[in-house]
């Protein structure tokens, strides 16, 4: 059989199989879907933040969809909102480190993050905190909106504007 080869940054394999990467993926996190194992292994991740972010706007959730008809083109309030926009919050040898905003309003400096399951995990939630620490740096406002209460939605549109409201 021949063999494939499988690089990235941390993880350096030389598999006979692909089934034993996704083996060997879902050892080291056990809690990883297998749906972010396949995307994992499929794209170029974090190639660029302008790669990622398309990559993103192609798979956005159902909630996202729902949210973004209602901020494009200037619908919400006459606000602009940018979707799956990156932030680059430091450069390192070339190297941009950057995070992906769901919406982002340049004029309020505002993000809208929709968070599903995955964000209940202890190492995601660090995580979020981390980041939301680096960006409210940055002099950003964030507003984070579980899935499991986006609905009803003219509830989550009063949160939004009375987050933008706000100074």
């Amino acid at each position: 059989m021949e063999r494939e080869r499988f690089f990235h940054p941390k993880i350096r394999l030389f598999t006979q199989t692909s089934a034993t990467i996704f083996s060997f993926l879902r050892r080291e996190s056990p809690f990883l879907p297998l749906v972010s194992v396949v995307n994992f292994i499929e794209k170029d991740y974090m190639r660029s933040p302008i790669h990622t972010a398309r990559k993103l706007r192609q798979k956005m959730t159902l909630v996202e969809k729902v949210l973004w008809d209602h901020l494009r083109n200037r619908q919400f309030k006459k606000w602009k909102f940018r979707r799956q926009h990156p932030i680059v919050y430091e450069i390192v040898e070339r190297r941009k480190r950057f995070y992906v905003a769901d919406f982002y309003c340049a004029a309020k400096k505002f993000i809208i993050e929709l968070d599903g399951k995955y964000h209940d995990f202890s190492d995601q939630k660090l995580y979020d905190q981390a980041r939301d620490k680096i960006l409210n740096e940055m002099g950003m406002q964030i507003l984070r909106i579980e899935n499991a209460n986006f609905f009803p939605l003219n509830q989550t549109l009063e949160r939004i504007e009375a987050a933008l409201a706000s100074p």
